[in-house]
């Protein structure tokens, strides 16, 4: 279990650090093959096991199967989050952001902060930003740790269809990226006392 895991993790990491906002088409059909070849042993409908289908689909861009498992855990808050994430990946901004409401304060919010923060510090350009109300929320999220789903969710809504410069939609693709990943993170943690059971399950 645990290897055909990591394959997954392997591959989703080989897709570099740029993403699209709103992806049109699933990312890889093999990835999307090992996801759903994963056996979890009768924990299927464990909340925890279902946050991670959830995340691994989204991660591949594959949006309405990330959706249909986040819709069976939708009063868990990590449920909530990948539920907002995916509909502000389709375009649904508004629901996007009462999921996010719904999700609360995450733990994976403050660790998709301070690594915002700090790719924003290092790796990024705010100033890449047109003059405004959405170049403050990035130095915002740069300079005062001040990550928010949903600010972010009204800064991808507000750059949709305006000729932007490239590099300011390079930038949102990485922190957007950035943020899935943390939050993937955060859910195989969760996740980690029925992986590591399924590794030592020799049926598994």
């Amino acid at each position: 279990m645990r290897s055909k895991l990591e394959r997954i993790l392997h591959r989703l990491d080989g897709r570099g650090q740029q993403h699209p906002l709103m992806p049109e088409a699933i990312w890889s059909r093999e990835v999307d093959a090992l996801i759903r070849e994963l056996d979890w042993c009768g924990h299927e409908g464990e909340t925890a096991v279902i946050a991670v289908m959830a995340g691994l689909h989204l991660c591949n861009d594959h949006l309405d199967v990330s959706h249909s498992f986040a819709q069976l855990i939708e009063q868990d808050a990590t449920g909530a989050y990948w539920h907002g994430i995916m509909h502000r990946m389709e375009g649904d901004f508004s629901n996007g952001k009462y999921w996010f409401y719904q999700a609360g304060k995450h733990p994976a919010m403050q660790a998709s902060a301070e690594r915002i923060a700090l790719a924003l510090r290092d790796d990024l350009n705010p100033e890449a930003a047109p003059p405004g109300r959405v170049r403050q929320h990035l130095l915002d999220f740069r300079d005062h740790s001040a990550w928010s789903p949903s600010v972010f969710t009204d800064v991808v809504q507000w750059q949709q269809g305006r000729a932007l410069d490239p590099e300011f939609r390079s930038m949102l693709e990485r922190i957007q990226a950035i943020e899935a990943r943390v939050l993937l993170s955060e859910t195989l943690r969760m996740c980690s006392s029925i992986i590591d059971s399924l590794t030592e399950d020799a049926r598994c």
